[in-house]
């Protein structure tokens, strides 16, 4: 697999996560071997993996590595790990748990996998934690393409390209630009709580279903662009077609390794054909490369 995160590299993009807020889900010998990959290092880890015997596994620079420690993962150190991502109160997560996943502070998300219950629990055996990153100036190259303007666009890649990285610098600079950007920020991730910086221009609406969130914002803020990540069901579809209505530009991401994949999704989904005139894949296969409606735009090597 291609490193999408060398997009960011060239640019000059500076690199910003908060591990403190993921240590705090381990002890022991865990912590400490988290604590020790982590340290002095200057590669991206993206992903923390705990499998029921086997050994934590990271994902970093795009592979997948075991941590430098003998031990696997019992059952019970995997129980005490997702007792602590849904803050001591797994009943209160359970929606989301039953949906795979667990929103975690500072935008990070936990992926959850396992055996699934009559109840619609999952009894757990693999966790995922996708750790959440600033990278200031890694939509440069998209912003320079858009002229700087807050127009329509829709950011496409496979699973873990950077989409919602790149989203959320898109959101930064908008804002510094002096435009009203409306986010919908339905699993915390984009704005992850105030942790990240977007700039004094964003109105975020959260924990609400996304066609939910658009139609709010347009009610109560008057965005001049509405920006949320994953755009996937006809609601959402319905959603987005009222915004452009009313004149507001729209901005998400989407699930597709190419333009033609990108714009057979959202035409599935009955978007309004505005939406599909600007796209811009995140390209895995051709590292570093941004494409934007098949023609290349920038490649950081």
């Amino acid at each position: 697999m291609a490193c999408p995160w060398s997009i960011y590299l060239v640019l000059g993009g500076q690199v910003m996560a908060d591990f403190d807020n993921i240590f705090i889900y381990f002890d022991g010998w865990m912590l400490s071997a988290l604590q020790a990959a982590v340290r002095g290092s200057e590669d991206i880890i993206s992903e923390v993996r705990l499998r029921v015997g086997k050994p934590i596994m990271l994902t970093v620079n795009s592979r997948t590595v075991p941590v430098a420690c003998a031990r696997e993962v019992s059952d019970d150190e995997l129980s005490r790990v997702i007792y602590r991502l849904c803050e001591r109160s797994v009943y209160t997560h359970s929606r989301e748990m039953s949906a795979g996943y667990i929103s975690l502070r500072g935008g990070h998300r936990a992926g959850v996998s396992g055996e699934m219950g009559q109840n619609g629990m999952i009894r757990v055996k693999s966790v995922n934690i996708r750790v959440a990153h600033q990278v200031i100036g890694c939509a440069d190259m998209i912003m320079l393409s858009m002229g700087r303007y807050a127009d329509n666009a829709v950011i496409a890649g496979s699973p873990c390209s950077g989409k919602t990285t790149v989203l959320r610098d898109i959101c930064r600079q908008l804002s510094l630009a002096g435009y009203s950007v409306g986010i919908v920020d339905e699993r915390g991730e984009i704005a992850g709580g105030g942790a990240f910086d977007l700039g004094r221009g964003c109105d975020i609406m959260s924990g609400c279903q996304k066609a939910e969130g658009i139609t709010m914002l347009l009610r109560s803020m008057s965005p001049q662009v509405i920006v949320f990540d994953e755009i996937g069901t006809a609601a959402d579809g319905e959603a987005v077609n009222r915004s452009l209505q009313c004149g507001a530009a729209i901005i998400t991401t989407v699930h597709a390794d190419s333009c033609s994949a990108a714009r057979a999704r959202l035409q599935k989904l009955g978007v309004d054909e505005r939406l599909c005139e600007r796209i811009f894949v995140l390209d895995r296969d051709r590292p570093g490369t941004v494409i934007e409606s098949g023609r290349i735009i920038g490649r950081a090597v």
